[in-house]
């Protein structure tokens, strides 16, 4: 068996397990970039502002395509 004890503070939705330490959790919003702007010449309908929302649905999208999950 696995188990890793959720933090105390916060909810389980506000963390994710630490692959590279899958012994600890960490919060989304340290996978937030801080280095966030357009590129030059970028239309700014084609840039994601990052929040933790955003963060979290990458995620998951990269680890669906990555398992080839439709």
């Amino acid at each position: 068996a696995f188990e890793v004890p959720m933090p105390s503070e916060g909810s389980v939705y506000d963390y994710q397990l630490d692959m590279s330490n899958p012994s600890r959790w960490v919060k989304w919003t340290a996978s937030i970039n801080s280095d966030f702007g357009p590129k030059p010449g970028q239309a700014l309908r084609d840039l994601i502002v990052p929040t933790v929302d955003t963060v979290r649905y990458t995620y998951l999208m990269d680890v669906l395509l990555r398992q080839s999950v439709p």
